[in-house]
């Protein structure tokens, strides 16, 4: 049937072309769609590259407030300590090693590790500026 139809329309393709169009371009969208499904299908099939079971996501806070830390650093040292100054950042860092040796000590712990950004979390990471500093990784 289908057959037939094609060589009608190819007999009178004159008077036809838009039909001809129509269907080369039914065609171009049946293709795409066709080959976007065996596309995501093959992701979905493929493995993650990752192991995800017995993996916990530890959140820790960074200061929740900066006017108090300032001070505190302040204190300790001459020159006042601003957020993301490198006397800052290396307390950070050693409290940051810190809380690797004492969580490996955990014999139920086989590996520790820190991420900024965590699998499937939809999280983002930027650096801000303004009001007179900017946002460093706590590990430098």
């Amino acid at each position: 049937m289908i057959k037939h139809m094609i060589k009608l329309v190819w007999n009178r393709k004159r008077v036809n072309i838009l039909i001809m169009i129509e269907i080369f371009f039914s065609f171009i969208v049946l293709f795409a769609a066709i080959l976007g499904g065996v596309f995501y299908i093959d992701n979905y099939l493929k493995p993650i590259g990752f192991e995800y079971q017995n993996v916990w996501r530890i959140g820790i806070s960074d200061n929740q407030n900066r006017e108090e830390s300032v001070a505190s650093e302040t204190s300790r040292s001459n020159e006042p300590a601003q957020p993301g100054s490198p006397q800052a950042v290396n307390s950070k860092a050693e409290t940051v090693r810190q809380l690797a040796i004492a969580v490996r000590e955990f014999p139920e712990v086989e590996e520790v590790s820190f991420a900024t950004i965590a699998p499937y979390s939809n999280s983002r990471h930027g650096i801000r500026y303004g009001r007179g500093w900017s946002a460093y990784p706590f590990w430098r």
